[in-house]
């Protein structure tokens, strides 16, 4: 570890003890454990270099060498949002905002509590999920994570209507980081659609390290949408930790068009027979962004299901990382799971690095990987333009054309448009 990052980990550390030290008589005693547990876990780990197969690509140094201050946990700001007939909560800044959020018509057995509440007159039970043992990132939310949301769907109960998870990051004295803990959990044969949405100011840097812990009961299905639209200087990591039971079934779709580095950690465990996963994501990476996705299915048991499909469209001088990997345990027989990557490059200066992975231990299965990175083809181009469409527009629509298959599978009207609108106005080649 050079001397920058040694000196940035140790000031780390020296904020998280005093941020520690100072809720210590705030909060019970099982939950102050759990947060020092994991600032001891952090202490051993090291910051994750490019030697390493999970960072090989995505160089942490000028992160490392940018100073954070821990978020200080108070709403600072308001923001005027536009009006929404769904259920939708707003967490500004790292805070759970109320009275900007629509919560007064909950259906019957949606229950949401913000995570501090609850750690705070019951237990740590829901945060069993988790785990930072060999993740610096998740240890250092673990740690110090100043809120979340608990969100619990009764058994047997179908939403109808999507749930919302606004976050909004505003103009702040110093670079902020922000750390929240997400709980999800579906009862047997819960229905939901949630959707994550994140935005933020283009002339302030801050970073978003959240954690996402979702399990899913006997017969659970959740469609699970990401709008990911950070600002220009922004980092944004998150972990995505995935329990599947029997017979459930994850829907994913995730849309990462912003931020300056983000990266996004997702680990799908199925732990009862018969579930299935289909997950989509689309990055858009130029002006010299970072964008990363990280997909694992760990698959333990027989008779369940993963599909994956990520596409990148890289235009401009940025980098996309796609790495998926497929693992089949012995006992997992009859398994099924492909991992596919398709990538358009657009600019000479940009960079895509893909590498699908399989580990399959049961003789017994069918799986594959694939991956691609081509440019657009010169015909389909003259096409357009022969037709009489300018060549910038062709380029929009023909990435639009190679984006659809995924846009498709947001099954909210309202964001798809805006997902829409969001690349057009990206796509300025």
């Amino acid at each position: 570890m050079n001397p920058t990052v040694r000196a940035q980990k140790t000031a780390y550390q020296q904020q998280m003890a005093t941020w520690l030290n100072a809720h210590a008589s705030l909060e019970p005693d099982a939950l102050s454990t759990y947060r020092r547990s994991a600032l001891a876990t952090f202490e051993q780990l090291s910051f994750p270099l490019t030697k390493g197969e999970a960072w090989r690509y995505t160089p942490l140094n000028n992160l490392l060498a940018q100073p954070f201050t821990l978020a200080s946990g108070t709403l600072a700001d308001t923001h005027a949002l536009p009006p929404v007939t769904h259920p939708r909560l707003v967490i500004i800044d790292g805070v759970f905002a109320p009275s900007l959020s629509n919560l007064s018509d909950l259906p019957p057995g949606l229950n949401i509590t913000p995570l501090g509440e609850h750690t705070q007159r019951t237990s740590t039970d829901v945060l069993a999920l988790d785990d930072y043992a060999h993740n610096i990132w998740a240890a250092m939310n673990a740690a110090t994570f100043s809120d979340g949301l608990l969100i619990q769907v009764d058994a047997g109960v179908k939403i109808e209507r999507p749930l919302e998870a606004y976050f909004v990051s505003t103009t702040q004295a110093t670079p902020t980081l922000y750390q929240l803990k997400h709980v999800l959990e579906l009862g047997q044969g819960a229905e939901l659609t949630f959707l994550e949405h994140y935005s933020g100011v283009d002339e302030h840097a801050y970073w978003h390290n959240d954690v996402l812990q979702i399990d899913l009961a006997d017969g659970a299905k959740l469609t699970h949408l990401k709008q990911q639209q950070e600002g220009t200087q922004a980092t944004h990591f998150q972990l995505v930790d995935i329990q599947q039971w029997a017979n459930s079934q994850y829907d994913y779709a995730g849309y990462a068009l912003g931020g300056h580095f983000s990266r996004t950690d997702m680990r799908i465990r199925f732990s009862g027979r018969g579930a299935r996963a289909e997950v989509a994501g689309l990055l858009l990476s130029g002006a010299k962004q970072t964008t990363d996705y990280h997909y694992r299915a760990q698959h333990d048991v027989p008779d369940c299901h993963s599909n994956s499909t990520f596409k990148a469209i890289v235009h401009g001088p940025g980098k996309a990382v796609i790495d998926g990997q497929i693992t089949v345990a012995p006992a997992a027989q009859k398994t099924q799971a492909h991992f596919s990557n398709d990538n358009l490059l657009l600019n000479r200066q940009g960079e895509v690095d893909s590498k699908p992975q399989l580990e399959i231990y049961a003789d017994d299965v069918k799986c594959s990987h694939g991956t691609t990175v081509g440019e657009i083809d010169p015909a389909q181009l003259f096409y357009l333009q022969s037709r009489g469409i300018e060549l910038a527009e062709a380029y929009r629509l023909l990435c639009l054309g190679f984006a659809e298959t995924l846009l498709s599978r947001c099954t909210l009207p309202d964001v798809h448009t805006a997902l829409h609108q969001r690349i057009n106005h990206l796509l300025v080649l």
